[in-house]
Formats: structure tokens, sequence, C-alpha cells
């Protein structure tokens, strides 16, 4: 028997402060895809990321995650959001860091402290775990924040802007390493970076108060434009999907 999309929303909109911020959206997710999420400034895409873990309220509409509602989905999800309440210099390892992603305590098992290690080991850094978290480098604090979210196995994994502030090769890096984890669940990422989109991202979802989703061949710069109200261009790689603003494949 099939399972039920990863995420499904019908005709759903939200209102926060009096305004529309999501309306009338309706797409899915199947499991195991890899997205990618863009849209302006204010366009509703951490709203959107919001009510899919349940912490906000649609107004109307359904919304349905792993074949469940939000919050009843909740603890199948890993999240990791875009501003991180994490001082770099608090004294903690980065084993410590990631097993707070399990209500971390001083007392926590070695079952647990094995499933933090593995989950550090899944982005490269199981070498790093009895190292500060404050000594490392930006790139490796980002993965140490992913792995948070990996450790409880999640069956859906929300991140919005991993690659906010790191330079390409430490993106390009992390690419690779999101893509060895599809294989064994869904990824939703939010990005404002419009020039990349690494190999493996099949679809973009294009959110700006309204959804639009489109295979990432036919992302042109004309659809940019319209999402963004404004000139844009993309820029092409050669593991990259990309393309000059008015150009297109078909």
């Amino acid at each position: 028997m099939r399972l039920p999309d990863a995420i499904r929303l019908q005709n759903v909109s939200c209102r926060l402060g009096g305004s529309v911020v999501l309306g009338n959206v309706s797409f899915s997710v199947s499991r195991g895809e890899f997205t990618y999420m863009i849209g302006p400034n204010g366009g509703g895409k951490t709203t959107l990321l919001r009510l899919l873990l349940g912490l906000e309220k649609p107004d109307s509409g359904r919304i349905s995650v792993l074949g469940l509602t939000p919050p009843a989905a909740n603890k199948r999800i890993g999240y990791l959001p875009q501003h991180q309440f994490f001082d770099p210099q608090f004294p903690i390892t980065a084993l410590e860091a990631v097993l707070t992603g399990l209500s971390f305590s001083p007392f926590a098992t070695g079952r647990l402290r094995e499933k933090a290690i593995s989950a550090l080991e899944e982005m490269g850094l199981g070498d790093e775990a009895a190292r500060s978290y404050a000594v490392l480098s930006g790139g490796q604090r980002q993965r140490v924040l992913i792995a948070r979210a990996l450790v409880g196995d999640p069956e859906l994994l929300l991140l919005d802007e991993p690659t906010a502030n790191v330079d390409p090769a430490v993106e390009e890096a992390l690419f690779d390493r999101l893509a060895r984890l599809r294989r064994r669940l869904t990824i939703l990422m939010v990005t404002h970076d419009t020039g990349v989109v690494p190999a493996g991202v099949e679809r973009v979802i294009c959110v700006n108060r309204t959804v639009a989703v489109h295979p990432t061949r036919r992302l042109t710069g004309r659809v940019l434009q319209d999402l963004y109200r404004r000139s844009l261009k993309r820029v092409s790689h050669d593991r990259i999907i990309g393309e000059r603003a008015g150009g297109g494949h078909g």
C-alpha cells in the first residue's frame, strides 16, 4: 500500500496580525523528495514551516504531514530554524549540543550518546564530538545543528536557511551530505539563494503569499522575476541547475 505524501496542503490560508500571509495554498511533497523553497522576505516561507510543525494554525484548509495532523506528526520531524538561540560561547561540546535534540541531561544514557555520535558521523563530524562547540568553524557548527535535528530519527527534515553565512565550499559539502540523507527521509529546505540548485533537487516551491511549484528545469529567469517582482539572474554551474534571466529550457 502506498504511503501518504510527506506533506499535503489543500486550500490553506493563514492570517497573522490581521494580514493574509498565505492564501489558498495547495501543494504536496512526496516521500523521499529533496525540495527547495524560495521566495522574498515576508512572502510566507517561515510561516509555512511553522504550519507544518503545528506551531501556527491555518484559518482555512487542510494540512497533512506524514499522513497526520501537524501536531501529531511533530515528533517525526527534524527542524533547523533560521535563527539559532545557541550561544556559541556556552561551554558545551559538539556531542552535548546534538544531545539537546533528545532533551539532553548530564545523565544521558550510553544509547542516547551513541545516537548523537551516529548523527555527527552522518554529517562528517564524528571526530569532533568531544571538541568545544565554541571552537568549531561556522560551517561545522551548522552541521552540528543539522545533526541535532537528525538525532531523533525524523522522517521529514525541515531546514530554514541552512547555508546562510557559509562560504561556497562549505555550502557544496553540505549539499553533498543532504543529498545522501534523502535516501532515508524527505527534505524541505528554505533558501534565499536563487543562483544554486544542488543536484538531487527535483522541484522548487515558490512562495510569495501564494505558492507555485516548478520542476527545477523550468525555474527560468522569468519565473524568478515574477516571484521577486524584480529582475534577477541565475548562475549556471556544472553540477547546479541554472540559467540567465529570460532564458529557459522549454
